[in-house]
């Protein structure tokens, strides 16, 4: 990823864990961006109202080893700079 990339993305596509996604209705770690997923359709104004911000993230986690989430939390934690 290009450093000029914004540091939430680098965040997002870091874990190897953990899918981009909304929802899959299964127990498979989750990570996303509401402000360009579920949030989409707000306007802008309505997501100020709500302190929906382009740096907020939405992460989930599944049945995985917590010592396995917790390594790969720390990967997409550094993966921000």
């Amino acid at each position: 990823m290009c450093s000029h990339t914004p540091a939430y993305f680098r965040f997002l596509h870091a874990p190897s864990l953990t899918h981009i996604s909304n929802t899959r209705g299964d127990s498979t770690p989750l990570s996303g961006h509401p402000f360009t997923t579920t949030q989409s359709n707000l306007s802008d104004a309505d997501r100020a109202s709500l302190n929906i911000t382009a740096s907020h993230l939405r992460r989930s986690v599944g049945l995985e080893d917590k010592t396995d989430l917790s390594a790969d939390l720390d990967s997409a934690l550094a993966a921000m700079g």
